[in-house]
């Protein structure tokens, strides 16, 4: 466990200093898309560390939805990143659909302990390394992914 810990850690640190470079430069459009982006990626895996670091299901389920914070935006943002610096066109209305069904999801994700569509029977298992949530897998799981 101490192992999962320090690259965990690593990983948080690394995310850190990713945010504090990327804040210290010029400031543009893809700068401040770069920044959103990282800033996704850190909540993204400091929430999983805290997850992993749990002794309680409520406190591992708010793990679980910290990272999701970050994921549900994390690849949007960088895509926009990457056309932007590439200069290549997009469309605005395919963003602004992406990010309503993102938060979408992300909604279903943050309210899972009301209803069925993102997870199922959500409770721990204890026959790995360390703790881990288990769950079904409902119909809006499925349109993350």
């Amino acid at each position: 466990m101490e192992i999962i810990n320090a690259i965990q850690t690593t990983g948080v640190l690394i995310g850190f200093f990713t945010i504090i470079v990327v804040a210290r430069q010029k400031p543009s459009e893809s700068q401040k898309i770069l920044m959103l982006a990282s800033c996704c990626a850190f909540i993204s895996i400091l929430g999983y560390t805290l997850e992993i670091n749990a002794v309680s299901r409520e406190a591992m389920l708010l793990g679980l939805k910290m990272g999701y914070v970050g994921k549900a935006y994390v690849q949007l943002f960088f895509f926009v990143f990457m056309m932007s610096y590439c200069k290549v066109p997009f469309s605005k209305k395919f963003i602004v659909f992406c990010f309503a069904y993102n938060s979408l999801l992300l909604l279903t994700i943050l309210t899972c302990e009301y209803h069925g569509l993102y997870y199922k029977n959500i409770h721990i298992e204890y026959d790995s390394m360390f703790p881990v949530l288990s769950f079904g897998k409902g119909i809006c799981y499925w349109l993350f992914m």
